[in-house]
This record gives structure tokens, C-alpha cells and sequence, in this order.
């Protein structure tokens, strides 16, 4: 059994995850690059399991971490392999190749054993589907540019830690910002429970208030940018406003305060918010601790109609009240 010790442990680790992670994306990368012509559905979980598993009983016997291969995943493949007894048959073959000719294969020159790496490494590469990733979608084609380049210039080690930072950064890039959609009431939806996209032809706005949705998660990363965008609505002196959260997927605690400061500040200005259509996770993070309080039991609703008719008697309500005042 390996010797546990701690200070070995913390001077390993770095070197550690990164075979790691190096064995595990390349596993799934030639994974999926086989499965893209054959059809298979694959399963990074059981891929994941699968290695670790093998390099837990490895490490019992001083083995070698391993991971898939693209040049024995590649010659199964273009041989016409279906089922992973190729792989024991393939071990085997290699077993009796080392044990007899292993001395004779010192005979082979090294650029034909590279020239068949190369040949096989270049029937895996799709190019049409390289191709289609160019014409259609920027971020993919620049985390696969910026991953080419870097495997040609640098390490393969760090090209790979690189393309999974690049795409992480454009990812939190694109999710830190999110649509803010003003909506409206349909003109032909009068006392029904339509609302839609301002931007339909039949689709108007109600005075006094502003009805928003937000397609995206309120987290750290996007509660600055949502903020900014209801405070462009607060300024021009909008006291109501209702947020449509059908599209919230999830919420941390930084996207709650956000809700509860904006609450805040539409009361000390006389108005409120309100939030309707809300899905299940949502709702129960928001009872979890006292932010349904805080924003007020009697401003989230199932259904726009209802909030919409809240905030209009609220609207009445206060209103009315200037009015004696005055």
C-alpha cells in the first residue's frame, strides 16, 4: 500500500492534477471525436469513474497513470473494432510482442513509427466539423483557435489547461450578461393572463410601471450588470417594476440581496417590486432564509396577471394617498 505522507502529498498534488486532468480531457476528447462518426452516445461520468478506478489499483502496483490513447483509440477504430475486447486483445498482442520482438522493433526507424502516429492522428481530425464550428459560432472557434496556437507553441500541458480557461472565461462572459427583455401587455389579452416581448407588434407597455425579463441566472457574476439595467429604469423615475422570472434558472445569494436592495429602494420611492412565474429552486432558496419576507410575501406571484393587478391597487392605492395629503 503507497506511504501516506503529507508533506509528500502537497508536494505531488500540482503535478498530480495535472496528469489528471490531462489523461481525463484527453479521454473524453477522443471520445467524442470517435462517437462523432459512429453515433454513440458517451458518458463522461462513467468515463471519469472508469479511469479513476483503474489508477486507484494501478497506484497498488507501481503502475503508470493512464488514460486513453489517440493512436490505439484511432487504429481500433479505422480496423473496424465494435466492442472493448479489442483492447484485451490488443494488451495481449502487445504482451507477447515485448517478450519476442521487442529487440528487433530498436531496428525501426523512429520517423516511420512517428509517420504512422501522424497518419493515424490525421484520420480522427474532422474537418467538416471544424468547419462548421468556424462558420457558426464565435466562442467555440475562438477557444479552438486559441487551443490550436497553443499546442503548437507550447506545452501540450498547458495548451490544454489554456483551452479550458478560455472557455470558462467566455462562458462566465456570456452568463454575466444576460438579456433584460422589457415586456408589455398584449392589447387583445385585456383581463388574461397574456404578457409578452414589447418588441410584438400588439404588445404595449402600462403606465407608470415596467415589466422586465431576465434570461439568465442571477449569480455574482451577472447581479452587477441586471442591476445596472433596472437602475436605467429607476432613474427616468419608474416606481413599479415587475420582473418576469420564468427564465431564472438558478440564484445565489449575491442575485437574492439584489432583489431585496432593489426592493428596498422602490419603497423608500413610493413603489415596489414585484416578481411572478418564478420556478421551483428559485422559490425555494428565496424561503430558505428571510428574503421572501424581505422582499414581501404579497409581491411574488404565480402568474403576471396577479402581480400586474397588485401593483395597479397599489399604484391606486398610493396615488390616493398623495392626493388627500395634498
Amino acid at each position: 500500500f503507497p506511504l501516506v505522507d503529507w508533506g509528500m502529498v502537497q508536494q505531488l498534488a500540482p503535478n498530480a492534477f495535472a496528469v489528471t486532468l490531462l489523461g481525463l480531457i484527453s479521454s473524453v476528447a477522443i471520445a467524442k471525436a470517435i462517437a462523432a462518426k459512429t453515433g454513440q452516445r458517451v458518458d463522461s461520468s462513467l468515463e471519469f469513474i472508469g479511469q479513476g478506478l483503474s489508477n486507484i489499483v494501478g497506484g497498488l502496483f507501481n503502475c503508470y497513470a493512464g488514460s486513453g490513447s489517440f493512436t490505439r483509440s484511432g487504429i481500433n477504430h479505422e480496423s473496424g473494432a465494435k466492442t472493448p475486447l479489442s483492447v484485451i486483445f490488443a494488451s495481449g498482442l502487445l504482451l507477447i510482442i515485448l517478450l519476442f520482438v521487442a529487440p528487433w522493433t530498436a531496428f525501426l526507424p523512429i520517423p516511420a513509427m512517428a509517420g504512422i502516429i501522424m497518419l493515424v492522428a490525421y484520420y480522427l481530425i474532422d474537418f467538416e466539423y471544424i468547419r462548421w464550428i468556424l462558420k457558426v459560432s464565435g466562442m467555440e472557434s475562438s477557444v479552438l483557435i486559441i487551443t490550436f496556437l497553443a499546442t503548437l507553441f507550447l506545452n501540450l500541458e498547458f495548451a490544454i489547461y489554456l483551452g479550458v480557461i478560455v472557455s470558462l472565461i467566455l462562458f462566465l462572459l456570456k452568463t454575466s450578461h444576460p438579456r433584460v427583455v422589457p415586456m408589455g401587455v398584449l392589447e387583445d389579452a385585456i383581463g388574461k393572463n397574456l404578457v409578452s416581448a414589447i418588441r410584438m407588434k400588439n404588445a404595449v407597455a402600462i403606465d407608470n410601471m415596467e415589466i422586465i425579463r431576465i434570461d439568465g441566472s442571477l449569480f455574482f457574476g451577472s447581479v452587477d450588470h441586471v442591476l445596472q439595467e433596472i437602475q436605467e429604469h429607476t432613474d427616468k423615475g419608474t416606481k413599479y417594476i415587475l420582473i418576469d422570472g420564468s427564465a431564472i434558472n438558478n440564484v445565489d445569494m449575491q442575485g437574492v440581496e439584489m432583489l431585496v436592495l432593489v426592493s428596498d429602494q422602490l419603497r423608500k420611492m413610493g413603489g415596489g417590486l414585484y416578481i411572478y412565474d418564478l420556478k421551483r429552486p428559485v422559490r425555494e432558496y428565496l424561503t430558505r432564509g428571510d428574503y421572501w419576507k424581505r422582499i414581501g410575501p404579497n409581491n411574488i406571484f404565480d402568474s403576471p396577471w396577479r402581480a400586474i393587478h397588485q401593483a395597479q391597487m397599489d399604484m391606486d392605492s398610493s396615488a390616493a394617498l398623495s392626493e388627500n395629503g395634498a
